[in-house]
């Protein structure tokens, strides 16, 4: 009898998570296998049988425990033959780490998962090292591996992962909120080797002086804590987004929310003087001066 076509699909999806379980686990009885994949024991047996029938599961004859069988490390090494990634990057990792003396790892994404796992490594000279668990998926929303792969998946896919994931694995710290890990992946996309234009924020997009300030003033808002200052480096004081009336709304805005600012500037216009004078006194520093150093400016 033809079965149908949802069944064919979880026979299958159970299948491959048995090949897994045991790829990452080693080796396992059945009870711990069931309680593991939250199957009952009658259906582990079934696809136990099955797989092993293919020489992809076999059973310890002395302690009577299930393992990867010789089939699967077949199938493994062809796979592993003409899809090599990990000789391909070890040149380039450990050239990498010579360069700087750290750690360096190749991060793989499992877009089904919404993973990643560490497939090879070259580590620096120091004594003290960092340690990761090779081939074990591990999530994107924790750690700077993973969140430099999230940074740039679309915002779906964004969601999905961010939706499925639970507190952090060790730690047990909650999850961010959502517009605390939108900041971190802006960020991160917007930092160089990553910097990419078409991703470029409007305040970094030229001397856009107004909208860098705007940006400055929410970011304090969500971030600063009692005793925060703003400090503000202006090196020019031309900015097209100044001057139709927009300084005096960011004026408001400023002095509203942050009384007592630090201002250093680095050459001044008029335009600088007239927009800054409003909101705060303003002492010039030229960058070769060695006093340019030192505090310059302090409005309170």
């Amino acid at each position: 009898m033809k079965r149908p076509p949802g069944e064919a699909t979880g026979t299958v999806k159970r299948v491959v998570e048995v090949l897994r379980f045991f790829a990452e686990r080693g080796e396992a009885t059945l009870k711990e296998m069931s309680i593991a994949l939250g199957l009952a024991p009658s259906t582990c047996h079934r696809l136990i049988e099955l797989l092993g029938r293919e020489g992809l599961i076999e059973q310890d004859s002395t302690h009577r425990r299930y393992r990867v069988g010789v089939e699967m490390f077949r199938i493994s090494a062809q796979v592993q033959s003409r899809n090599d990634i990990r000789s391909i990057a070890v040149p380039f990792l450990r050239e990498l780490a010579a360069a700087c003396d750290e750690t360096c790892v190749l991060s793989i994404y499992l877009p089904v998962e919404g993973k990643i796992f560490f497939a090879e490594r070259a580590d620096s000279s120091r004594a003290l090292r960092y340690q990761v668990a090779m081939n074990v998926p591990v999530s994107v929303l924790w750690g700077a591996s993973g969140r430099s792969i999230l940074a740039f998946l679309d915002p779906a896919t964004v969601d999905r992962i961010y939706r499925a994931e639970g507190r952090a694995p060790g730690s047990g710290e909650a999850l961010p909120s959502r517009r605390a890990l939108d900041k971190d992946l802006a960020a991160i996309r917007n930092a160089m080797p990553f910097a990419n234009p078409d991703h470029q924020p409007i305040h970094m997009a030229g001397t856009l002086i107004g909208a860098a300030l705007k940006f400055c003033h929410d970011n304090m808002i969500l971030e600063a804590t009692e005793g925060d200052r703003l400090i503000i480096l202006v090196s020019d004081g031309a900015s097209s987004d100044l001057g139709a009336g927009q300084e005096n709304e960011i004026a408001e805005l400023l002095t509203k929310e942050f009384p007592s600012a630090t201002i250093v500037a680095v050459g001044r216009t008029a335009l600088f003087d007239d927009f800054f004078q409003r909101v705060m006194h303003v002492e010039e520093t030229a960058a070769a001066d060695a006093a340019a150093e030192q505090p310059v400016a302090t409005a309170d």
